[in-house]
């Protein structure tokens, strides 16, 4: 008896659903991995602003933090090669860096400040471009600029993952557009998020505890992650996306 086409079609995406998820576990082990600190006996990370090395506790916890927030920024711009003009990614990305680089003034590094800032200045700039591709594709080259100098100052590599970003970018977009608060949103994805996946795994307690987002705003996010897993398209899911670039606004 010969198989419905509907009941193909179920089969594929099922069959596309599980290799998704298994890829996402062991993504997320690779991710935790990557996220650890590693010791350098060579001492071969160069000394940030002026070459002294003598970090105090403070500084030695806040470059932990940096860097621990920064890695699924690696993840993201390796995506702007494969994923056309998206708003949504550059925000996602300035989402992350901008609260880094307000942290790095405070701690008194202002040569990270610096790059950090300019980072974040231009994906404000991208996020908002309109018009020719040629000026579109000259805002991504300066992000991409702008990210390598931060990657030679801050050891933030990290494994790309196309359909995580893919799977992100459609989150972000529905985290937009439930009411969440500004000042939630810029909070949840400045602890740097590597996938939709990992949302849906962390307990909700560590998150809160990551983000200072309220746990009740949290189980929302972890709601709306674990829906936004389950691969709905655009059109699927009623989004419109004129709409979407109409509430591109600044955070």
């Amino acid at each position: 008896m010969k198989n419905k086409p509907g009941a193909v079609d179920g089969a594929e995406e099922s069959l596309d659903g599980l290799l998704d998820e298994m890829d996402d576990v062991l993504g997320d082990f690779l991710d935790q991995a990557a996220a650890s600190p590693v010791p350098d006996p060579g001492g071969s990370t160069p000394p940030l602003d002026g070459g002294q090395w003598g970090f105090n506790e403070m500084e030695e916890t806040f470059l932990a933090i940096l860097r621990s927030s920064l890695k699924p920024v690696t993840r993201y711009i390796k995506a702007l090669g494969s994923i056309r003009h998206n708003p949504s990614l550059y925000e996602i990305i300035n989402l992350t860096v901008h609260p880094m680089a307000e942290l790095a003034r405070k701690a008194e590094l202002q040569e990270l400040a610096t790059i950090l800032g300019d980072l974040s200045e231009s994906c404000l700039e991208a996020s908002a471009a309109n018009g020719e591709r040629s000026r579109r594709a000259g805002l991504k080259n300066d992000v991409l600029e702008r990210y390598q100098a931060l990657s030679e100052r801050v050891d933030i590599a990290f494994r790309g993952h196309r359909p995580a970003v893919l799977n992100l970018l459609r989150f972000y977009q529905r985290v937009r557009l439930e009411g969440f608060q500004a000042d939630d949103i810029q909070r949840f994805f400045a602890v740097g998020i590597p996938s939709v996946s990992w949302v849906s795994r962390t307990p909700a307690s560590e998150i809160v505890s990551l983000s200072g987002v309220s746990d009740q705003g949290i189980r929302r996010l972890k709601t709306l992650s674990r829906q936004s897993g389950r691969k709905i398209g655009f059109k699927n899911a009623g989004l419109d996306l004129s709409r979407l670039s109409r509430l591109s606004t600044k955070l």
